[in-house]
């Protein structure tokens, strides 16, 4: 049964964030847009618990799957629209709380592992490898950016007094 990821557990990209007419079918829905039957939700005994509750991450795939393998349809109405006010992701700072990076990378695995086995250890460990990647380039720019932040203002400053120097455009001392 194809459930909208690839073998190690690894999401597909499923349309849920577009515009169309009518309900749309789909593998998983954004946990913070879901609405669900008792019945289904009973049948597979809810949500697992054993996801962190700091990150809210996978959880609410893990849910999708397995109400899809219950036989389950799963569908989108992009009409109607959630107000998500704590919008945490808007904040770069959030990307880097180490507690939170934590809980992610470790539900990630707790996902792929559960629902996958040993292919999706093997994801998660692919995973945590490219997403360190990342983390280690944009490292190395935000190394960079500091050191930019720290001297850009000397040639600004110099060629300012420069200029104040020879009163083109300053403003006179008080």
């Amino acid at each position: 049964m194809n459930d909208g990821t690839t073998e190690d557990g690894e999401l597909k990209w499923m349309g849920f964030n577009v515009d169309v007419e009518g309900l749309q079918g789909v593998d998983h829905l954004p946990g913070g847009n879901m609405a669900f039957w008792r019945k289904p939700l009973l049948e597979i005994r809810g949500m697992d618990t054993q996801y962190t509750r700091r990150g809210s991450w996978r959880e609410d795939n893990d849910l999708c799957i397995r109400i899809k393998h219950h036989g389950y349809d799963l569908l989108y109405n992009s009409k109607a629209k959630i107000l998500h006010r704590a919008q945490r992701w808007l904040d770069p700072i959030e990307r880097i709380r180490p507690g939170l990076v934590w809980a992610m990378t470790r539900d990630d695995a707790y996902f792929r592992a559960k629902n996958y086995g040993w292919r999706g250890v093997k994801g998660a460990v692919l995973a945590a490898l490219r997403d360190s990647r990342r983390r280690i380039v944009s490292g190395f720019a935000n190394l960079f950016l500091v050191f930019v932040h720290l001297f850009g203002w000397i040639p600004g400053a110099w060629l300012g007094l420069r200029k104040k120097d020879r009163q083109l455009g300053s403003l006179p001392q008080q």
